[in-house]
């Protein structure tokens, strides 16, 4: 499998970080799917989920949290690969996070080529 080949679904509520994301992933390859705020990307969940190979999602949003929205998403698609990212290094929920799967957790701010890095692990794919 080679980027190009995988639909991300990225939900950030911070509309210019978002976009910076959405963009260099783009430019990758990926196929992005963007949301800020968990109520539109259940929708966009739902109505691509057999096509979506990762979701990148903000931890600390208005209305659900990350977390539970990731809790949410994989309630219905266990297999499902989930990147939080999160500005609040000492939130409990990062703190616990981090410690169970530091593989699925990168704090801002990140660089895109570390961002690039972790997405490339988690998928499986060869390094960018």
């Amino acid at each position: 499998m080679t980027a190009g080949e995988q639909t991300i679904l990225l939900v950030e509520d911070h509309a210019p970080l978002r976009n910076s994301i959405s963009q260099l992933l783009a430019r990758r390859g990926f196929h992005v799917l963007e949301a800020g705020e968990a109520k539109p990307a259940l929708a966009l969940f739902h109505d691509h989920r057999t096509s979506i190979d990762l979701v990148v999602i903000d931890m600390m949003m208005p209305g659900m949290s990350g977390l539970d929205l990731g809790a949410e998403l994989e309630r219905v698609a266990p297999k499902l690969t989930i990147l939080y990212i999160s500005g609040y290094t000492e939130s409990i929920a990062a703190v616990s996070l981090r410690s169970q799967s530091p593989d699925r957790v990168l704090l801002k701010p990140f660089t895109p080529e570390a961002l690039l890095v972790r997405i490339n692990e988690l998928l499986g794919l060869p390094a960018a």
